[in-house]
């Protein structure tokens, strides 16, 4: 758990779904159920945490360990990467620093339970603030996937992160 003055980070718990659900809306997101983010909550290879002020969820990430097996540019032929699949935060609480602090209480859940080597996510084409975000991170764009979202339709920036040396 991270704390600060403003937010506190902590792991996610079911019932914290549909406050995580109305971040989602909020956000624009690819729409999923509620039942879906209460079970993030609870999967063993799930990173799901949510940012927290005076009690209220402002912010939360999703993101899944995925072991890739018999990876050609990596040393031992299998490498570990944080697959992200969802992160927002509050409109009012943006720029404050809380997207980048989920991201790293992700990496750090993934690296207890062994290596983590890269991140991974998709944005939106038309996001230009979060791909920007995600620059700032150290992500670069790696591929791009067309037509991948619905309402609104819109391509899909592949991005990757090393994070060997993070």
């Amino acid at each position: 758990m991270k704390t600060t003055a403003a937010y506190e980070i902590r792991e996610m718990r079911p019932e914290d779904a549909p406050a995580v659900k109305a971040l989602e809306i909020e956000a624009g997101l690819s729409p999923w159920p509620v039942a879906d983010y209460a079970a993030e909550a609870v999967r063993g290879d799930s990173a799901a945490h949510v940012a927290e002020r005076r009690g209220k969820v402002i912010g939360f990430i999703i993101a899944r360990l995925i072991t890739i097996r018999n990876h050609p540019t990596h040393s031992d032929a299998s490498m570990t990467s944080l697959e992200i699949y969802n992160l927002a935060v509050s409109r009012v609480a943006r720029r404050e620093g809380i997207g980048e602090s989920l991201f790293r209480v992700a990496v750090a859940a993934g690296r207890r339970t062994g290596s983590v080597d890269s991140a991974e996510l998709e944005v939106r084409r038309a996001n230009t603030g979060a791909i920007r975000f995600y620059e700032q991170l150290g992500f670069r764009r790696t591929g791009l996937r067309r037509s991948f979202y619905v309402n609104p339709a819109d391509d899909a920036v592949q991005m990757t992160a090393d994070l060997m040396n993070a």
